[in-house]
């Protein structure tokens, strides 16, 4: 079945009798936004689209890592696959197969570029990392050997092969030694995280080297981290506030956790190019996920927009010109990736 996977906003938790109703506390991480979008008149040039109605390789498209060769790694959520582009839009492989045993997965919901060439792959419903190469073969996995959270939400790997899970745990980073799958948490630097329900401060990471960023879904900013120490906070140019969220007991033995009314995303995506973040903003605005802002890592400060021609649900970048977007058709129902070129002006 073809469908759109978002921020999971709805828990049900088995309880040994009814209780009483929880709210969340909110917190802001910032009160107002970083200033006034802007930005230059920008163009492209459509280099392929894949999808659409006639081809059946993608059904929920969600994280892209861009290839060093032109193309796109695309990790599709239902289909429990990733798929490898290339840069003429043809598909080169698709790796995945669901189960539990070796080579197999189970919810796969992120993914970073791997230093030695292709991507790693964080599975949360087997609880292991899977390296595949360019080739799409599968070259290692690694047990991740914590239970304190369900999902692994986020993942960068640092220069040395470590990398970086971003989770839906009390602790929201987790630094995993590559090959035995250790882990050492990464002190949380914002008193939110521990007084507010995960589902409130869900978000996303990127990164390149040592630098890698955490920005909220769902809330007013972001983290610049080095390695495992923060260099900064800072909030987005569009300023979000943080959503409620209630557990109530409809009926004995269940409790039911939601956003107590309709949150408004912030962001749907980020990408770090080099000293460069990028996010494709929510928000309000007509624009929201048309927009992509871009802020400068060592300040944290707002340096402009750049306009897509379509709303989209993620990104990714290649070079100083190339954008991949996954768009879908106005039903809604058939994603497409498109490899978009950027050009100075119009013609």
């Amino acid at each position: 079945m073809r469908g759109t996977v978002e921020i999971a906003f709805l828990a049900t938790v088995s309880l040994g009798a009814c209780g009483g109703e929880t709210t969340y506390p909110v917190i802001s991480l910032f009160t107002e936004g970083a200033g006034v979008r802007s930005g230059d008149r920008v163009w492209y040039d459509t280099l392929w689209a894949y999808g659409g109605p006639a081809d059946t390789v993608l059904a929920s498209p969600g994280p892209m890592v861009a290839t060093d060769d032109g193309g796109v790694y695309v990790l599709d959520y239902t289909l429990k696959t990733v798929s490898k582009i290339s840069g003429d839009g043809e598909v080169v492989w698709s790796w995945g197969q669901q189960g539990e045993g070796p080579g197999e997965v189970k919810n796969i919901r992120a993914m970073t570029a791997w230093g030695e060439g292709g991507v790693v792959v964080a599975d949360s419903g087997n609880r292991r990392l899977i390296r595949l190469s360019s080739d799409g073969e599968l070259v290692a996995e690694t047990t991740v050997r914590d239970d304190s959270f369900s999902l692994m939400t986020g993942v960068v790997e640092l220069p040395q092969g470590d990398v970086v899970l971003s989770t839906n745990g009390q602790v929201p980073w987790w630094i995993v030694t590559s090959g035995t799958g250790e882990t050492r948490p990464i002190a949380t630097p914002w008193e939110g995280f521990q007084r507010m329900h995960a589902m409130q401060w869900s978000g996303m990471v990127a990164g390149h080297g040592d630098q890698w960023v955490f920005g909220f879904q769902l809330g007013n900013g972001f983290f610049v981290m080095n390695h495992d120490a923060v260099a900064g906070q800072y909030p987005y140019v569009e300023h979000t506030e943080f959503p409620e969220v209630v557990s109530h007991s409809p009926t004995r033995g269940t409790m039911v956790t939601g956003l107590a009314a309709g949150a408004t995303p912030s962001a749907h995506s980020l990408a770090v190019k080099q000293d460069t973040l990028l996010v494709l903003s929510g928000g309000t605005t007509p624009t929201r996920r048309r927009v992509l802002d871009k802020y400068d890592l060592a300040t944290g400060r707002y340096v402009g927009s750049q306009l897509l021609p379509w709303r989209t649900t993620s990104f990714a970048v290649s070079g100083n010109d190339k954008v991949f977007l996954v768009s879908r058709d106005p039903s809604g129902l058939y994603p497409t990736v498109v490899a978009l070129q950027l050009k100075e002006e119009q013609s």
